[in-house]
């Protein structure tokens, strides 16, 4: 007789015993990796995920719970505690599952077979490039073999059949992918998902194998538990784990040795390792004592004195959580940034990571880690982008997104240096460091675990390992051989800056090699760590072959649309404003032009307007020649409406680039800045030298003509600039304001009397009179609301009607707040001759 049906009762025990016989295996599913490096994590992450599955049912669910309630709580579990690519597909394979069960109580195994149907495609659709030899070949097989036997009557003979499918597939994949048959492995995930279908089908006949465990190895767990962490109170700071691949060794001498120079000592032994825990203030040393008795694995080290208060551990110490106390509290974007080591942490929050997750290589995050992170962000951050520095942590960064009502975008940065380029570069657009790190090279050296060969390469143990963009391509015993390849082949005249982190097992040779790599880039970073897996990490920033020598940058007063700044490769520095709450923005940051124009008008706000800081200007400068530019022409809003003047002159004497820097005064605002600007884009790209770019734009400044119509005069008044008593007189004979620039001030053209009919005459006959016999340039504005836009286009209609030599430039320019702030609702009109 054999089991008919699955219940709720029985699937609770079917789940945990899958789980627990999956983690029996985890060393050897890390060591399956098919890259022969130190950090193979297949195994710890998807024992990590359904470790969380076994705590929450065991906690939340007993033999009493129904089948509904049992899916909730599982289904929870391992979203949350999914980790890493295997670890994220395997909970969406359990997820799919029992998305399949629907709302049945017993389960025959037909329902099993639509199951595994629902689990192979949720599987699926989370790879966004499935790839065939992996889990997921395994999944799809299992269920189309329970296809074929979905009319078995026991369980018993239904799940032996799809442990030997699973297992049939796992043998197969290194037919279906050349980089398993190449390394003479399995995959490691389709062979963790094997050991998980294999323990579900061992709860029917063999429950004891699945509770028997390494006693050894969960007293040492539990022991080092126990053992007092605090950053405060410990005499030695670093914790160092790892395993010697030998038994047969004088044990006391060891010990005698490694508390000669640390405490906290923790051993435990096998038939064929040896477990070490101890806190030591020379990791490097104690893995060197250990390593002349045998091969070393799973090493681990751990700064236990971690210099940020913000710091928040889960409960097996691997994942922690740091919060960036120097925050920008007016920017609406957020980073939350991977880093594996303490001193890359330390590194990306002076970047400006606003929280940085300490996990990374053989500690993956969890779901529940960075939605942990997320909730550190407060609400004025509406755009959280994720830094998930490990290829291994893309996916599951990705189901966090999901699962979080807040706008949060994945960048799947794949290694621990890629974050980098989009910390540092704080006023380009995010698309630009797209393309930034497309040009970049990431290159992490490490050390072969085993012999393989991999696309070609013949890789020895204990090799040296070149890795770019995750990718092996080179191997040698000498790892100054290695350093030569990076300096000859991924250094070169376009490489701007470089990032070098140095491992914890350093070397005369490895600093010798370092030295002559740090000659060869001026702006370059290097970083002692105390990661132990790799010797090196190296990132090469390069710029764009094409890149022009001149950086344009402006200031929000010019009014540039979002599109214009970005495909122009414009540099725009924030106005500051001040509401009258004292509620700081930044122009275009954090205040949008429609948001702007809401609070003025509708809820009655009123603004003044502000100067950037020094700082924020010389960061500006700076960054520009961090990318590669030589010069720098900065067009800002007219010195005689703006004190901004001195302060971009300050900040050039402070970042030292006066011949680099040249400031001109636009002598303009909005859309008359705006278009000089545009202007000397133009002359960049058309590869014109700095006097002949400025040369253009004083002509064009001083041959252009600016009208801005003020629709009421109530913030003028409220502004200063006039009285109540005027501003009541002009109510009353409905009086228009049309201002101009003059010589770099605002000044009253005309004051129109009879509304909008008489502000359309006086415009198009102006324009008509003053660039008669000229063929000219129209651009269109307006701030406010629908009805100055109206108002414009009516405007540009009639002007364009009248003067057939006038050209209407789309599309119309909406002025924000520099100007709105002062004038209220306005319209305005550039014209500027053809020729000039």
């Amino acid at each position: 007789m054999g089991i008919k049906y699955i219940n709720a009762k029985r699937l609770r025990s079917v789940l945990i015993g899958g789980a627990k016989w999956l983690q029996k295996y985890e060393a050897y599913l890390n060591e399956l990796n098919v890259y022969p490096v130190p950090d193979g994590d297949t195994g710890t992450n998807m024992c990590m995920t359904v470790q969380t599955m076994i705590s929450e049912i065991e906690e939340n669910t007993n033999d009493k719970t129904s089948m509904e309630d049992l899916s909730l709580v599982v289904e929870e579990a391992v979203l949350i505690g999914a980790r890493g690519n295997s670890g994220t597909i395997l909970s969406q394979i359990i997820n799919g599952f029992l998305k399949g069960i629907g709302g049945k109580k017993r389960l025959v195994p037909a329902d099993i077979t639509i199951a595994l149907k629902e689990a192979k495609e949720l599987a699926y659709n989370v790879v966004s490039n499935p790839v065939e030899g992996t889990m997921l070949t395994v999944i799809r097989r299992i269920y189309e073999r329970s296809e074929e036997i979905k009319d078995y009557e026991f369980f018993n003979e239904y799940i032996d059949e799809l442990v030997i499918a699973a297992n049939k597939a796992v043998e197969e994949t290194p037919e279906l992918l050349e980089k398993l048959k190449e390394a003479n492995v399995v995959d490691s995930g389709g062979k963790g998902l094997f050991y998980f279908f294999e323990g579900m089908g061992k709860v029917l006949t063999e429950i004891d194998l699945i509770t028997k465990a390494s006693v050894v190895e969960e007293d040492f767990d539990r022991t080092i538990l126990d053992i007092d962490h605090n950053a405060y109170d410990i005499k030695y700071k670093y914790c160092t784990e790892f395993i010697i691949l030998n038994s047969d060794f004088d044990e006391d001498k060891l010990k005698e040795d490694l508390l000669d120079i640390g405490d906290s000592a923790v051993f435990a032994k096998s038939s064929k390792k040896f477990k070490t825990h101890i806190h030591t203030n020379n990791p490097g040393l104690a893995i060197e004592i250990a390593a002349k008795i045998g091969d070393l694995k799973n090493i681990k080290i751990e700064n236990m004195k971690l210099q940020n208060e913000g710091v928040l551990e889960n409960e097996k110490n691997t994942t922690k959580i740091f919060i960036n106390k120097n925050q920008d509290k007016l920017s609406n974007i957020a980073y939350i940034a991977v880093a594996d080591t303490d001193k890359l942490k330390d590194y990306y929050l002076e970047l400006g990571a606003n929280v940085v997750i300490l996990g990374g290589q053989s500690q993956n995050p969890s779901v529940k880690d960075i939605l942990d992170a997320i909730s550190k962000l407060d609400d004025t951050k509406k755009h959280i982008y994720v830094l998930a520095n490990n290829k291994n942590i893309i996916s599951t960064a990705k189901l966090a997104g999901e699962k979080t009502e807040r706008t949060v975008i994945v960048i799947p940065t794949k290694t621990m240096l890629e974050g980098i380029i989009y910390l540092k570069y704080n006023y380009t657009d995010i698309d630009k460091k797209d393309e930034m790190l497309k040009r970049a090279s990431s290159i992490e050296i490490t050390k072969a675990v085993r012999d393989t060969k991999n696309d070609g390469i013949e890789i020895k143990k204990d090799d040296y390992l070149l890795l770019v963009n995750t990718k092996i391509k080179n191997a040698s015993s000498n790892l100054s051989e290695l350093v030569d390849i990076i300096k000859n082949e991924y250094i070169n005249d376009l490489s701007i800056a470089l990032t070098i982190v140095v491992g914890a097992n350093k070397n005369e040779k490895e600093i010798k090699a370092l030295k002559s790599i740090d000659k060869l880039v001026q702006d370059t970073k290097i970083i002692d760590s105390d990661m132990a897996n790799y010797d090196l990490y190296v990132l090469i920033e390069n710029k764009d072959k094409n890149m022009k020598d001149i950086a344009i940058v402006t200031d929000s007063a010019a009014d540039l649309s979002e599109k214009e700044i970005k495909e122009q490769d414009i540099v725009v520095i924030p106005i500051r404003l001040v509401d009258n709450d004292s509620i700081s923005y930044k122009d275009g940051v954090n205040l949008s032009k429609e948001e702007f124009w809401n609070m003025l008008i509708n809820e009655n706000k009123t603004f003044k307007t502000a100067q950037p800081s020094p700082k924020e200007i010389v960061n500006v400068y700076l960054e520009q020649f961090m990318k590669g530019y030589k010069k720098v022409l900065v067009i800002p809003i007219s010195s005689r409406l703006s004190g901004e003047h001195q302060v971009l002159k300050l900040a050039r004497e402070i970042s030292k680039k006066e011949k680099e820097v040249k400031i001109f005064d636009s002598k303009a605002v909005s859309l008359l800045q705006g278009y000089l600007v545009k202007e000397a884009v133009k002359k960049v790209n058309n590869n014109y030298e700095m006097d002949e770019i400025v040369e253009h734009l004083i002509k064009v400044r001083d041959r252009s003509k600016l009208y801005i119509m003020i629709d009421t005069l109530k913030y003028l008044q409220q502004g200063g600039r006039i009285s109540k008593t005027s501003q009541k007189i002009g109510d009353f004979f409905n009086m228009k304001p049309i201002i101009t620039m003059v010589d770099g001030t605002l000044s009253v053209e005309k004051k129109v009397l009879g509304g909008e009919s008489s502000i359309i005459k006086y415009v198009e006959r102006n324009v008509y009179d003053i660039y008669k016999n000229q063929s000219t340039y129209v651009v269109l504005a307006y701030g406010g609301t629908r009805g100055q836009l109206e108002f414009i286009n009516k405007l540009g209609s009639q002007v364009s009607n009248y003067n057939r030599k006038a050209s209407i430039i789309k599309p119309i320019v909406e002025i924000g707040p520099t100007v709105g702030t002062h004038a209220g609702p306005v319209s305005g009109v550039l014209v500027v001759p053809k020729l000039l």
